[in-house]
Order: C-alpha cells, then structure tokens, then sequence
C-alpha cells in the first residue's frame, strides 16, 4: 500500500491535492484501488465488474495529461469512482453490486450476477439466523456502493435508491451518503424499481466528497436551489442558526420483519442517539422534541399506498427500461421470470428462493385513476401531513432520527432529501450504525451544510475494519479471500 495515502481512509478530496500537489499520478491512485479490489473483493462481493487494467491505465495517463497542461476537469479529476460521472473527469474503476426486487425475505446485498456482499466489518459474514437484512447484513440495495467505499475499494461511489436503498447500507458502513429530492438526478440508466420513488445519490467518507459528487451529478433545470451555484459553498462546518427537529429513538427500532430485535444493540443505539441530543444542545443548537404520523395512516384496504404505486408501475417501467438494453434478449417481465425460473440454481439464494414481489408485481392491476390517487395519498401524507408539518410546526430545518428504522418511508413518500450520517459501532458485532437527516424538498444544500457541521462535531477516530488491510486470519479464512 502506498506509504503517500491509505485506500482505507483517503477521501475523493485527500487524492485531490495529492494531485494538485504532484505528489501523486491518478495512474498511481488507480493501481492501489485495484490492488485493494483483487485483494479482497472475492471474499467481500461488492464490485461485480472491473474495468480492464489497460483501459484504466490509458484513461488515467490522459487525465494525468490533462492535468499537466493545467487542464483539469472539475475536484473529480483523475479520481477513482465506482460507477458514472465521466465527463467530470472521474475513472470509473468498476461496477458495484447490488440487490434487485425479486421475493420475499431476500438476503440484502446478493445478486445472482455478484453473490452476496458482504459487511467489512462483520467477522464471519452475514449470519443466517438474525433475518434477511439482520445486525450482520451489509445492507441493500446500494450494498456495493457503499461497502466498497468502506473496504477502500474506492474513495467515492454512486448508490441508487427507492426506498432505503441508499441509507440502510450507508447507515452500515460507516459512509456518509445523500438521497437527493426527487427528480434532481437524471434516472437515466438506473435500473429501476419505481419511476416515482427512484433516484442515484453519492456516497463518500466525507461531507466536501458528497457536495462534489453533487455538483457533477445534479440535473441543473430542475435544481431551484443550488447555493451560490455550487453545494461546496455550503460547507461551514457551523450548526449556527440551524434548528433541529429530534425523533425520539426508542420509538424508531428496526422493523422485526427485517431482524430478530436485539436488546443490547437497541439499547445502544438508544443511549448514543441522545447523547447526540444532549451534544447539540451544548453547542447552542435548538433541539426540539418532534413526531411524524404513523404510517398507518398510508394503509388503504391492509396495503401501504407507497407499495401499491410501486406495485402498480413497476411491470411497465421495468419493460420500458429492458427495451432500452442494447443486447440482451429478455423484454418483457413475463420473460424475465420465465428466465429466472429456467435458471433457478443460479438465480435464487437458497435462503429465498421465490419471486412473491414480481409475481405481485405482474398481477397486480389497478385504473390510472387509483394509481393517480395513491401517488397524491402517498405525497400529500409525506409532505402536508408529515415533513412539511413537522417542520413549520415547530419551527425546525431539519428532522433527525435513527437511521436503521421506517425513517426512510417518510422522504420516500414526500420525495424529499435525506442525508445519511455515520455515528458509531455495534458493541453486540462491530458493525457501523448511524443517523438520517431530513429537509423538505430541494435543501440539500441545507443538509450538506449540516453534514459539514456534523462531521466536525461528531465524527470519532473512524474504526477500520478489524481485517482489511491487515492480516486476514483477523478475519475470513484465506482460502476465502
């Protein structure tokens, strides 16, 4: 490993002025990246391709070439990136796995293409007997996205999200991540699972990394609020005059459908939540107490009106996204499932081998009528009735809460940012657990402000993992590496 940076802590910021510097060659940054890649992924699972060394080599010779003549893209330049953002000046290293729609109970973080991603940070890998998205499980969709940021893997990635896609991962690795509002990011490419919910977001170990992602991502005809022209001019690193909404953690537990509940990682989490409270209010920080509805209130007939417009739209969106595909032979979703059923060794983990959600998916009908009004039931409750309410109510910016909970149901259904925020590790495995912020829509400038403050705040010496970069009989076996 480079004595000049470590993959395991270096920021998209820290390569940055390594380059400006000359200190390093983007072809030098790559290199290392695609050691810790071959290293460690074939026990880790999060990138499921990598581009060919010679392709990579090539780009990184003409970017740093680029630089030379002092002609630089933008702070991404000659960075290593899992997944977009070419013409910023980014290297796209690989391809980052992550987990798709299929049947019920599937273990977060596998695909049939890249297996099952493992945690860094969890010994021994994901344990069966704690439920499919349990304390050892390294979290889904984006689950690549982010444990390859935490593996040092690369220092920055793209994670996509419909509902807790982004931060139930983010949240478990230790990265700090932003779902943008709804509609700022293109959906182009994205393979999706609802064109109402779906969005692409950065992830990154540092708040100056995200506002940089976000710069070269945003669609900028639909961004109305873009501070000074650019989201890096946010970053104070200040909490002044920010008021702050706090849900009360003990009320927010993970759902049991996705864990067997664990008292002590509960009650851990509980303790440091308000000891957060406590610090902000230390710091002259207006806290105050707040709630959101239940989500009761979105069940229509026993069924939550997010799930019916997902359910509703997720057949045709699908299909309209395969038959934008260059080569592959499945169009339809009929097709797929056929496929899935004619390949089903290789398709399915043996914890899970159904497809309940797309067969839901296709039988499930409803007029465009019911489905115009399960999208307006579904807004108005994430705005009006719960966000937007929350925050004029009390006189507050932003809605803090715990992470790993329905949190997420909440901006989903208003179509509202949200940034994910690391705090600190599980005593019960190692694990990183954190904490989701909430503004209404278009402030992400406002939570990368908050990002920014929280970072200086907060932010512990961060915990590597015990194994990676180490001796790996600290952890998996070697002969599973």
């Amino acid at each position: 490993m480079s004595p000049l940076f470590n993959v395991l802590t270096a920021t998209a910021t820290d390569l940055e002025d390594l380059l400006i510097n000359g200190t390093v060659t983007s072809e030098h940054i790559v290199d290392h990246y695609l050691q810790q890649i071959e290293t460690y992924n074939g026990y880790l699972h999060a990138v499921i391709s990598v581009a060919p060394r010679d392709v990579l080599v090539a780009r990184s010779r003409q970017l740093d070439e680029e630089r030379s003549r002092g002609q630089v893209r933008g702070p991404l330049h000659g960075i290593p990136i899992l997944i977009k953002l070419v013409d910023a000046g980014a290297i796209i290293i690989g391809k980052a796995n992550l987990s798709l729609v299929r049947g019920l109970r599937m273990p977060t973080g596998w695909s049939a293409v890249g297996g099952l991603t493992q945690s860094p940070y969890v010994v021994g890998g994901k344990r069966w007997d704690d439920g499919h998205g349990g304390h050892s499980a390294v979290g889904g969709s984006s689950s690549g996205s982010c444990a390859g940021v935490a593996a040092g893997f690369a220092p920055v990635s793209i994670g996509t999200g419909t509902n807790a896609s982004i931060l139930m991962p983010a949240t478990r690795n230790d990265v700090y991540a932003l779902k943008p509002t709804f509609g700022l990011i293109s959906q182009d490419g994205i393979c999706p699972i609802s064109s109402d919910f779906d969005s692409a977001g950065p992830i990154a170990r540092c708040a100056r990394d995200i506002a940089i992602l976000l710069d070269a991502m945003v669609n900028r005809d639909k961004a109305s609020n873009i501070p000074n022209g650019t989201y890096t001019s946010e970053l104070t690193r200040s909490f002044e005059d920010l008021k702050i909404g706090v849900l009360d953690p003990s009320k927010w537990h993970l759902d049991p459908v996705m864990t067997h509940p664990n008292k002590s990682f509960d009650d851990q989490v509980d303790r440091e939540v308000y000891d957060v409270y406590e610090k902000l209010e230390s710091l002259g920080v207006v806290v105050k107490n707040v709630t959101l509805p239940p989500l009761k209130e979105l069940e229509v007939d026993g069924m939550s009106q997010i799930q019916r417009v997902m359910d509703s739209q997720f057949q045709a969106t699908l299909e309209s996204y395969l038959q934008g595909l260059d080569e592959s032979k499945i169009r339809t979703l009929p097709e797929m499932m056929q496929f899935l059923r004619d390949h089903a060794d290789l398709e399915f983990p043996p914890e899970s081998s159904n497809m309940k959600r797309l067969e839901t998916s296709l039988s499930f009908k409803i007029s465009d009528e019911e489905y115009r009004k399960a999208l307006a039931d579904v807004r108005e409750f994430g705005r009006e009735k719960s966000i937007d309410k929350c925050l004029k109510e009390n006189g507050v910016d932003i809605i803090l809460g715990r992470a790993d909970s329905d949190i997420n149901d909440y901006y989903v259904s208003a179509g509202y940012p949200m940034a994910g925020l690391p705090l600190s590790y599980a005593n019960l495995n190692g694990r990183p657990f954190g904490m989701c912020a909430i503004a209404t829509g278009h402030q992400e400038g406002l939570l990368i402000r908050f990002m920014s403050a929280w970072e200086k705040a907060f932010n512990k010496e961060r915990q590597l993992p015990t194994w990676i970069g180490g001796d790996p009989s600290d952890g998996p076996k070697p002969s599973e590496l």
